[in-house]
């Protein structure tokens, strides 16, 4: 970056990240609510045995889907949108912020993968790794470290002068 990037401070980033959990438990939610759909439709067409192993197969694979969703949409969610194009998600780009490597280009997905995967170190030890984007100069928290990213506001556009008036003809 040729000029002192604007760094995004905690709150900014704490307002993005509740849109991104709005989003996401929206998202999860129906998720959740398809693959219920799916198992009762799935039970409903099997026999089951009389000591109800069956059940039981088909519970715990309900379960693990349940579970994998809501681990996996959230980590696909901002690693793929924080790792290309704007390097934003939804509640970032509402902030005006976007995540970037030292020289201010996209972070890309191996830097943003491993900033997600250190989130939950982040919001682990009350929260800790979370406010050091208060308390450090450039605002970075814990997974921003171990991702090697910045998280910024970016650039304002500047206003393009209006062109002058036209003459008119009349009174």
């Amino acid at each position: 970056m040729n000029a002192e990037p604007r760094f995004a401070g905690f709150w900014l980033r704490g307002w993005a990240f509740l849109v991104d959990a709005l989003v996401l438990a929206l998202l999860v939610w129906l998720l959740r609510l398809l693959a219920g759909w799916i198992f009762e439709e799935a039970l409903a067409r099997t026999v089951l045995d009389a000591r109800g192993e069956t059940f039981a197969y088909y519970a715990a694979l309900h379960d693990l889907g349940r579970d994998a969703v809501g681990l996996l949409l959230p980590l696909l969610y901002f690693t793929l949108l924080e790792g290309v194009g704007t390097g934003a998600t939804l509640g970032k780009r509402l902030s005006g912020i976007q995540v970037v490597r030292a020289d201010g280009r996209p972070a890309g997905l191996l830097r943003s993968l491993a900033r997600n995967l250190a989130k939950p170190l982040s919001f682990g030890l009350c929260c800790f790794g979370l406010l050091l984007a208060a308390w450090s100069a450039r605002k970075r928290a814990l997974h921003d470290w171990i991702g090697a990213t910045w998280v910024v506001q970016k650039p304002r556009p500047r206003p393009q002068a209006l062109p002058p008036p036209l003459p008119s003809n009349g009174p």
